[in-house]
């Protein structure tokens, strides 16, 4: 199973109940920041020989997640998409935006 905004509050949570109910995890995050915070917490450690990580710094580049989704067969959305200011939108950039479905999401 692969859980985006793993080290968000939802993410988090949904990440600990899978580890708990015995699925391997991979947990996608930003940065490494945000993977150590999730390595190192307490709710996590019985249960770090289930946990994969990956760090996907923008994942609303079209080919963002492709690599961190070899060998899953389930996926749980929980990330946040970080908006830009409506001045620095590139066209593409609002198409991914406002339609998530054609990108893959």
């Amino acid at each position: 199973m692969k859980v985006t905004g793993a080290a968000g509050h939802i993410g988090f949570r949904i990440v600990t109940i899978a580890l708990q109910y015995g699925y391997r995890v991979r947990a996608v995050a930003r940065n490494e920041d945000q993977i150590h915070r999730i390595e190192t917490a307490q709710a996590i450690q019985q249960y770090l020989s289930n946990l994969q990580v990956a760090i996907v710094p923008d994942i609303v580049r079209p080919d963002a997640l492709d690599s961190v989704m070899e060998g899953i067969t389930h996926s749980i959305h929980a990330a946040r998409i970080n908006i830009q200011p409506v001045n620095d939108w590139s066209p593409s950039h609002k198409k991914r935006l406002t339609n998530p479905v054609e990108c893959g999401f």
